[in-house]
């Protein structure tokens, strides 16, 4: 329908049938935008993408309109991430904390969570060999109800989702993908917990013979990682050679 619009992981749905948007999700909020993104670059037509997908015409319409057309072609140009300054072998620190962002498109707010205030979160520029002492503090609101408490909560069985699915929304950790680390506290570990209002390091030591890369990383706190880090909580890596 004009004017509808989709929301990556939120619950504004195009007005087409579930059972379509349901089954394309994911190439409709990730990969067809990418597709589409990398065909302009390489300088090949969008029919010949979609070809590639065996969409037929009424979902090449769909998604040509609701992405290539209205999204990626319509937006302006994306800002170069921060660095964050000093992250070898210096004391460092990030703040996760909520944030109100603006499309500057359509002048749309979305309130949620990111890291010093912007999405994506600063970029970690390292070299091989060197130490990482990461301190977060979470700003989060202290409103953070475990499984326990929400498995209390009399309205629990009337939620559409399982309940404790979504607990400890404002305790938060941190993670990486790509890096060689141990998953053992305080390095790599996603078991641990950093409550509302609170500090906690995080010490990685990047091996020498490390090899150069782009990598990433977001929270990754059980019942909370599609919250925070699906709200825009994660950052670039870039391990250079």
């Amino acid at each position: 329908a004009p004017g509808s619009k989709c929301f990556c992981g939120g619950n504004s749905l195009p007005d087409r049938t579930t059972n379509l948007y349901i089954s394309m999700f994911r190439r409709s909020c990730v990969l067809v935008p990418g597709l589409v993104l990398f065909a302009s670059v390489a300088g090949l037509q969008a029919d010949q993408v979609f070809d590639e997908m065996a969409l037929d015409e009424s979902q090449k319409g769909f998604f040509l309109r609701h992405h290539a057309y209205e999204w990626i072609q319509g937006r302006p140009e994306l800002p170069t991430p921060s660095v964050l300054e000093g992250v070898c072998d210096h004391p460092v620190s990030l703040t996760l904390e909520p944030a109100e962002l603006e499309d500057p498109l359509t002048g749309e707010k979305v309130f949620t969570r990111a890291y010093n205030g912007q999405i994506p979160g600063p970029t970690w520029r390292i070299q091989p060999g060197c130490n990482i002492n990461l301190t977060i503090h979470n700003k989060l609101g202290s409103f953070s109800p475990s499984v326990a408490d929400l498995m209390a909560t009399p309205s629990a069985a009337q939620e559409p989702i399982i309940p404790w699915s979504k607990a400890f929304l404002n305790h938060t950790n941190i993670h990486t993908h790509g890096l060689h680390q141990s998953p053992v506290e305080p390095a790599d570990s996603i078991f641990m917990r950093l409550p509302p209002g609170e500090s906690m390091m995080w010490t990685y030591h990047i091996p020498a013979n490390h090899m150069g890369g782009t990598f990433w990383y977001h929270p990754h706190l059980h019942h909370a990682t599609a919250a925070q880090a699906g709200g825009g909580a994660a950052g670039m890596i870039i391990v250079e050679d």
